[in-house]
């Protein structure tokens, strides 16, 4: 909860900040953002600490998407693979069910491929990272 003895000074610093931080999530450039910073007034120290902070967390948030990525894959293969090797070693095969085990199961390998690939990216990924959760 914020503190109601804080200046006014203070809570536009502190929007001002947390906007820039945005706009790294975003996908804007650094240098982009840090004129913006200079246009607000904030010092070259200041600016530094508001890229650096951004810049972690936005290298955080692309390889939590990875991870989310890396689970929903193995789960489609592990659903789907499943489903088409028991239809595969029974006498119960159907060629839909076929088809939907084979096409989930390599669903699920694109998804734990893209995982594993914004995992090992991390912050030099290029875009907005809340536009990985829909690349879908």
């Amino acid at each position: 909860m914020p503190n109601s003895n804080t200046s006014p000074d203070a809570k536009r610093f502190e929007q001002t900040s947390q906007e820039g931080r945005s706009r790294i999530l975003w996908g804007d450039s650094p240098e982009k953002v840090s004129a913006w910073l200079r246009e607000q007034g904030f010092t070259s120290a200041q600016i530094e600490d508001v890229l650096k902070t951004a810049q972690l967390e936005r290298a955080q948030a692309v390889r939590a998407a990875g991870i989310d990525d890396m689970i929903m894959g193995f789960l489609f293969i592990l659903i789907f693979g499943g489903m088409f090797l028991v239809m595969f070693f029974t006498r119960l095969r159907f060629a839909l069910v076929d088809f939907t085990g084979l096409s989930g199961a390599a669903y699920g390998l694109y998804r734990l491929l893209r995982g594993v690939y914004h995992l090992m990216e991390g912050g030099s990924y290029q875009g907005s990272v809340t536009e990985l959760s829909r690349e879908d």
